[in-house]
């Protein structure tokens, strides 16, 4: 999720989260655990919002379940902006919870201006709460559009939850999954040149964007798998150095 938000500082970027819910006796969910994310592919690519398909979404459905897991959420990165949910951001994730009460949402906020946050990832997880029929409409006490109100449309407030990161054993899931971001951002690139009537135009961004990918995210994702290499040869050489001591000497030699 952090390296698909770092992928660009032009546009927002969106994946899902892949887990479970833990429910209380009453039925309502109190946890959520991610496991992992999946990585979307872009269908307009603009630097305040983001779309994906519907095609997707059912895809993503389809690979949680086989893993065992549930949509239970999604995430987005704000480049050059707060990380605090804009009411796009809330009215979307009110329509997530439609579906289940448990669905979460992510937020990366990125590349942050200023000398102090400079380098710095800020990470806010948020549910919307429908505040048609509190009085003063939201937290700021501005007054709900008339048009909601005649139309008794939900007014969605986001709501900031408490995150808790724990540390995974193994970082083979995580290199993997670093592997597929590489394929979702090349062919968001060639979807994109697909796109263009101009072919010349087309095929000179594309080379652009291919030469930035490479650059920006697959040659990084390289030194760190070679570091991963080197770090495990280190590890093995270090236990048979280990298990020849523990060995019984071979008197026969002697």
């Amino acid at each position: 999720m952090m390296a698909h938000a770092l992928s660009t500082e032009q546009q927002e970027v969106m994946g899902l989260l892949l887990g479970s819910w833990f429910y209380d006796e009453l039925g309502v969910a109190k946890r959520a655990d991610i496991a992992e994310v999946v990585t979307l592919q872009r269908s307009d690519r603009r630097p305040d919002r983001v779309e994906v398909s519907g095609a997707q979404l059912a895809q993503a459905s389809d690979v949680a379940e086989a893993k065992g897991h549930k949509v239970i959420g999604w995430y987005h990165s704000h480049p050059h902006i707060t990380v605090a949910p804009s009411h796009v951001d809330a009215r979307t994730q009110g329509q997530y919870q439609t579906l289940d009460d448990g669905f979460v949402g992510l937020i990366c906020a990125v590349f942050q201006e200023g000398d102090s946050a400079m380098g710095s990832v800020r990470v806010v997880a948020f549910q919307s709460e429908d505040v048609a029929n509190e009085p003063g409409g939201f937290a700021d006490g501005s007054p709900p559009a008339y048009d909601d109100v005649v139309s008794k449309k939900p007014l969605w407030r986001p709501r900031e939850i408490p995150v808790d990161v724990t540390r995974q054993g193994s970082s083979v899931p995580h290199l993997r999954a670093l592997a597929n971001l590489q394929d979702a951002l090349f062919e968001e690139e060639r979807a994109a040149r697909r796109k263009h009537a101009d072919a010349f135009f087309a095929d000179a961004v594309f080379r652009k964007g291919v030469a930035l990918l490479a650059t920006d995210s697959l040659h990084p994702l390289i030194h760190v798998v070679a570091s991963k290499l080197a770090a495990q040869h280190a590890r093995c050489a270090a236990a048979k150095a280990k298990l020849a001591l523990l060995r019984p000497p071979n008197y026969d030699d002697l």
